[in-house]
């Protein structure tokens, strides 16, 4: 007895090396999934923090609809552009005319430059020759009633922004 059991100890700890490790994430637009309209912006700048001061990555003016509730990747800079290899935990993002869009209608909500910072849940690694995508989360149910086409009373566009890594399935 003793000896089957010597045999069937490692075979347990082993069985329960094979398991598998699972992080579980939630994401508001995948909550609620509609066509609330969207929200549409020129997009002027994408900035980093380096030491004390922010250093342009992109910069130009593109035009661009969010659809409001969609976890759709929209781009901004239409293709890969060059970053510095680092850890990276906030980016500072240069827009304007932020308008609510929906049908045939369209309502300013702010008609003048604006910025606003992104910030992933955990700290993105970037490493030396590898490509991948980011996408801004603009995060709009925190400050943004889509059933009024307002910004909520007390709270700030953008508040709540975050950043990802963007996976694609095919």
């Amino acid at each position: 007895m003793k000896k089957l059991l010597i045999l069937i100890v490692p075979l347990i700890i082993i069985g329960c090396a094979q398991n598998a490790q699972v992080e579980f994430g939630i994401n508001d637009e995948a909550q609620i999934m509609g066509t609330s309209g969207n929200l549409a912006m020129r997009v002027l700048r994408i900035e980093v923090p380096e030491e004390d001061v922010y250093t342009v990555i992109w910069e130009g003016v593109k035009y661009v609809e969010i659809p409001i509730h969609s976890s759709d990747f929209i781009s901004i800079t239409d293709t890969y552009i060059d970053i510095n290899p680092g850890t990276y935990d906030e980016v500072r993002i240069t827009a304007d005319s932020l308008r609510f869009v929906q049908n045939t209608s369209r309502k300013t909500l702010i008609d003048k430059t604006f910025q606003f910072t992104a910030q992933p849940f955990s700290p993105i690694v970037i490493e030396n020759g590898d490509e991948m995508k980011l996408v801004i989360y603009v995060a709009s149910s925190n400050w943004f009633d889509s059933g009024t086409g307002e910004l909520k009373p007390n709270h700030k566009p953008f508040e709540g922004a975050g950043l990802k890594v963007y996976y694609e399935y095919r």
